[in-house]
């Protein structure tokens, strides 16, 4: 009785407690076993949830792997260590994953290397499929590319017209010679 009376209180550690105070009354040992593991998966399921919820909340704030300790993929290992085939952590695992892979794809489409590479660190820790890490290097490497093109265009383009205008070395910082 003052098990469950805990146990409704939501206080399960109390509860576990009392069962464990319990151990030795005559006849009641599988009853206490069967109780006490009840209340411990009722213990890892709230934490579970728990867990969960504080990497839901960061990754809808875009924490996704900062800050340290506090961070959805923290949160995220942290259940997949308490329960690594529950459904709600793979669930939760796929979303985290597409979430990185949508981040290594903006910064890659930035053009911004180091981000993309800090990114894709990260789904590659997650376990993310080395195909689609790669398909984001690529573009990387295509936008890249674009940038360098275009900043050549640019440049060639900006000559030409100091030449046209006669500005071959003056003024030193816009002639073509610059």
């Amino acid at each position: 009785a003052p098990a469950r009376a805990a146990a409704a209180n939501g206080n399960l550690g109390a509860a576990i407690a009392v069962l464990d105070g319990a151990n030795g009354a005559p006849g009641c040992d599988s009853l206490l076993s069967e109780t006490r593991r009840s209340l411990e998966q009722q213990q890892v399921g709230e934490r579970l949830r728990t867990l969960l919820r504080q990497a839901g909340e960061r990754m809808q704030r875009g924490a996704l792997i900062e800050p340290a300790s506090d961070n959805a993929r923290f949160y995220l290992e942290s259940a997949r260590t308490l329960a690594p085939r529950d459904a709600a952590v793979l669930r939760f695992s796929q979303q985290f994953n597409t979430r990185l892979l949508a981040q290594a794809r903006e910064t890659a489409g930035r053009g911004d290397a180091a981000a993309t590479e800090r990114w894709l660190r990260a789904a590659a820790d997650a376990g993310i499929d080395a195909r689609d890490i790669t398909a984001i290097r690529v573009l990387l490497a295509s936008t890249q590319n674009t940038t360098k093109s275009n900043e050549g265009s640019r440049l060639s383009a900006l000559i030409s017209q100091r030449i046209t205008q006669g500005r071959l070395l003056d003024p030193a910082q816009d002639s073509a010679r610059y």
